[in-house]
């Protein structure tokens, strides 16, 4: 998603979540991308407080040794020696989960073993939320969504008249073309008259 799409996604989930929330998902696959990074920045610097942290889970899907809890804390570490700037955010957040979302894809037998991964993934990231379900009310939400919203809708508002500007100089471009067409008509009209000597 383009950035604009992704804040106008959070600014709806924003108006949702005006009650508050219990946990913020940050989902990685096998690697932490700067798309990611910059999201998680750009959403706990406007919008959460400092308690954004203890309600971050992240969620490292494509890990097929989940349930191993020793590859787990080997996968962990290797995570936060190969990438400093990850280190510190997994350091940050509550905690981080580790999953495997395999493709549904293949032989019957293939999708049905998929199937049961995704599900002991499923039941593995809820059972992690139920020892703190407390509930988390950013102070800025109300503002920053009713912000975004109010942007996009100011923008798409100037989108729109700059579609209209831009119509009307198409239409202006082609009354201007039909206007030197007809010049010429009277021009060559006028020729014909002089060499007739009308």
């Amino acid at each position: 998603m383009t950035k604009d799409k992704v804040l106008s996604e959070l600014a709806e989930t924003c108006r949702m979540l005006g009650g508050g929330l219990y946990r913020i998902l940050l989902v990685t696959g096998d690697r932490f991308t700067e798309e990611e990074k910059e999201m998680y920045y750009t959403m706990k610097e406007p919008i959460f407080d400092h308690k954004f942290v203890h309600y971050t889970t992240i969620i490292r899907t494509k890990f097929p040794s989940f349930m191993d809890e020793e590859e787990c804390k080997k996968e962990e570490e290797n995570l936060a020696k190969t990438n400093p700037e990850f280190s510190k955010i997994i350091k940050e957040c509550k905690d981080i989960v580790f999953a495997d979302n395999p493709p549904l894809k293949g032989l019957p037998k293939s999708i049905e073993a998929n199937k049961e991964v995704r599900e002991y993934s499923r039941k593995k990231i809820i059972e992690s939320f139920i020892p703190n379900c407390e509930k988390y009310t950013p102070p800025a939400l109300k503002e920053v969504s009713e912000k975004l919203i109010s942007c996009f809708m100011e923008k798409k508002k100037l989108e729109k008249g700059l579609k209209e500007v831009e119509e009307k100089e198409r239409r202006i471009k082609e009354l201007e073309y039909e206007i030197k067409e007809l010049e010429d008509v009277i021009k060559e009209m006028s020729r014909t008259i002089d060499f007739l000597g009308v």
